[in-house]
């Protein structure tokens, strides 16, 4: 009996271990440099990052920019157009109901992850872009804002927040929209020793805006 527990115990840390290792492998091989393997397996990566989502914040310098998720809504033969934004008021709830605040947590974290994961998905793609173009591997591509839209768009990270803008078309009073697209700005964090000054301006520039989709 004792024989048998020991050769279990054994086996159990074998399977731990190997599951640690793959684990760190996988993790080290999706946050390695920007190279051709990472690109061919950008749609593994993406997969990896929507379940396994981490942020290194302990180890990065401070954070340069805010992100926004606007949804804009709109009809095709109506010039009336509704533009919502999600995280302001997403912070001010998580804020004002806590500790009671366990829907908007886990919102704010499905969001972050989503739009996280998405943005580095973007950053790789234009940065691969930008090697095929110096390598010649490609023809200069003068439409580069449409390519990284066409390929973000193919993210199951970029659905899960087109989902959402659906869903929250359905519980605000926006009447009725055929269509929606999805906008990620960055609101840029000035430096701490300029955020007091009277002529600071914090500027927003727009990081990613996708096609517009039906809104069902």
């Amino acid at each position: 009996m004792i024989k048998l527990f020991s050769v279990r115990s054994i086996v159990i840390r074998k399977i731990s271990l190997l599951i640690f290792l793959l684990y760190f492998s996988i993790t080290i091989f999706f946050n390695l440099p920007n190279n051709y393997l990472k690109a061919n397996n950008a749609k593994s990566e993406a997969y990896f990052q929507f379940f396994f989502f981490q942020r290194w914040n302990f180890f990065a310098p401070p954070p340069t920019f805010n992100e926004r998720l606007y949804y804009t809504y709109k009809n095709k033969g109506d010039s009336s157009v509704i533009i919502l934004e999600v995280f302001e008021k997403l912070y001010s709830d998580k804020a004002s109901k806590a500790p009671f605040n366990n829907k908007e947590d886990i919102l704010d974290y499905i969001l972050s992850n989503s739009l996280g994961s998405l943005a580095e998905e973007i950053t790789e793609i234009k940065q691969y872009n930008f090697y095929l173009l110096d390598t010649k591997k490609t023809a200069a591509d003068s439409n580069m804002a449409v390519l990284l839209r066409t390929e973000a768009e193919k993210s199951p990270n970029f659905h899960s927040l087109l989902n959402y803008g659906k869903l929250l078309a359905e519980t605000q009073d926006i009447g009725k929209k055929d269509s929606v697209n999805v906008t990620i700005s960055r609101l840029q964090i000035n430096r701490f020793a300029e955020r007091n000054k009277k002529d600071s301006v914090i500027k927003e520039e727009i990081f990613f805006q996708s096609s517009f989709f039906k809104n069902k």
